[in-house]
């Protein structure tokens, strides 16, 4: 009798949710989602997770101010319904990837954009879904596939709009489908959404024109950058001048009555009265700039986009290096098109591994690589060109760059190591500590804390393959932190 009464009294007792949603409906205010529970109703609507509900084109005039979301709980402001993996991907996010594929730049400033606006957040979380499937080894693009349909979808219904068709987070989200399709290397639909975004951006008045904190001025000189390097077109914006980055003067070729250059306002151009290269002196003060960008310690904490602008301007001025040496190779000698380019290209693959933290696996990496490849091999030899001779130290960066690159391609990856020993032969670098000295010698930023350095090493001399080493188990002495001495620095003569 006692079994039964409580029975009665517990289901005449009214229900109450035990917890609250942690991904409340895009129509609920912060103060709202974070005081009240979410109604029976509104978990229905969430079943449908990948659906992109029509109004949403809508909800940006409702939504919070930024400044005011970097103080709240992310999960409880998110602009999108939730689904499974969303959790995931914003921890991924804000854990991993948000200093490599966004332009340097406070911390928080991107991210709290994104909750503001279901397109914008869409797209960062595309990003988010590509840069975890291929730092876990996945291959199943649908979860990635599924955010840019969505991403695109909500676009599409802004187009129409005429606020929303250029807003700064309508742009932002466009920005994303541009840095996505360059990473994948699908350079035809980065070139329709770069299309697209060049006629928002004219609507605005020019990219100085345009808000959320110069991030997105940023991340739109970097994606039309990418796309330029890959295809080997003409970049369609320009940095404005500023007092930290002056009007940059790159050097270039002349024939008589004929200039060879590219020409915009930013990049002012000074001839040469004979026409020889330059492209020994332009890449040791690309040189000089990386290394200035590699010793800061804290490029997250860019607070002005000092250093961003520089990476900029050290990517676009190797996009021209290339440029010039594919389009004129008539101004270059056999030398300099043998190690110049390859150096170029090694440049470009530093750059974005330790300056951007991209994993090799992206596609646009793999592009570089085959680049490399081409320039670096002897064809009939398959070794490196005997101009390399007497120039190893260079030499070692480069094929450093390659092996890593190489990671998952032995044949290609073999080729490297067995190149790099006998350089490191010749040299007589025999020692872990004496190879970090030889690549901080050109350039890289903190190398005696790279394990992939370390099982590189160990592969050249002690016969272990990459993915034999338990790299989590390693620790690195503190007498690997050795400070180079101001003769070591070099430069290349072609």
């Amino acid at each position: 009798m006692r079994d039964f009464q409580r029975k009665k009294h517990m289901e005449a007792k009214p229900r109450k949710s035990n917890k609250r949603s942690l991904l409340p409906s895009h129509h609920e205010s912060p103060e709202s989602s974070r005081n009240q529970h979410v109604d029976e109703a509104r978990s229905e609507e969430s079943s449908d997770e990948q659906a992109v509900p029509p109004e949403e084109s809508m909800s940006v005039t409702r939504l919070p101010n930024p400044q005011f979301i970097g103080m709240m709980e992310p999960f409880n402001t998110l602009p999108i319904p939730g689904f499974p993996r969303l959790q995931l991907l914003v921890h991924h996010y804000n854990t991993y990837l948000v200093n490599t594929l966004i332009p340097v730049n406070p911390k928080d400033k991107w991210f709290n954009f994104a909750l503001s606006d279901p397109a914008l957040f869409r797209g960062t979380m595309m990003h988010a879904a590509m840069h975890q499937r291929l730092v876990n080894g996945g291959y199943d693009q649908g979860e990635q596939a599924q955010l840019k349909r969505d991403t695109i979808t909500l676009v599409n219904q802004r187009l129409e709009d005429p606020v929303l068709s250029h807003s700064d987070f309508t742009i932002g989200a466009v920005v994303c489908l541009v840095l996505l399709e360059n990473q994948e290397g699908n350079i035809a639909l980065s070139d329709v959404h770069l299309s697209g975004l060049e006629k928002m951006v004219a609507l605005r008045g020019g990219i100085d024109n345009l808000g959320l904190a110069g991030v997105l001025r940023r991340k739109i000189l970097w994606g039309d950058l990418l796309n330029a390097t890959i295809s080997g077109r003409e970049p369609r914006f320009s940095m404005t001048p500023t007092a930290a980055h002056p009007a940059t003067h790159f050097n270039t070729f002349v024939t008589p009555g004929r200039l060879i250059a590219p020409q915009n306002a930013f990049d002012q151009v000074y001839p040469f009265s004979d026409g020889t290269c330059t492209c020994s002196t332009q890449f040791s003060t690309i040189l000089s700039s990386l290394r200035s960008i590699s010793t800061q310690s804290n490029l997250e904490g860019d607070l002005t986009g000092t250093l961003s602008d520089s990476i900029y301007l050290a990517e676009r001025h190797l996009l021209y290096l290339l440029k010039n040496n594919n389009e004129f190779p008539t101004f270059h000698s056999p030398t300099c098109s043998s190690l110049g380019a390859a150096c170029f290209i090694a440049a470009q693959i530093y750059l974005y591994y330790t300056l951007r933290s991209f994993p090799f696996e992206v596609p646009v990496i793999q592009m570089f690589l085959q680049r490399l490849n081409d320039r670096l091999w002897d064809p009939m030899s398959g070794k490196v060109n005997a101009m390399w001779e007497g120039k190893e130290q260079m030499l070692i960066w480069v094929l450093s760059l390659g092996a890593l690159a190489s990671v998952g391609n032995e044949v290609t990856r073999k080729m490297f190591v067995t190149e790099m020993k006998r350089a490191c032969d010749t040299l007589g670098v025999f020692g872990l500590e004496d190879f970090v000295a030889q690549l901080k010698g050109v350039v890289w930023r903190y190398p005696e804390r790279d394990l992939n350095l370390v099982a590189l090493w160990n592969e050249v001399y002690g016969g272990l393959s990459f993915e034999s080493l338990e790299l989590m188990e390693m620790d690195l002495d503190e007498d690997l932190l050795i400070d180079m001495e101001p003769g070591m620095e070099i430069g290349l003569e072609f």
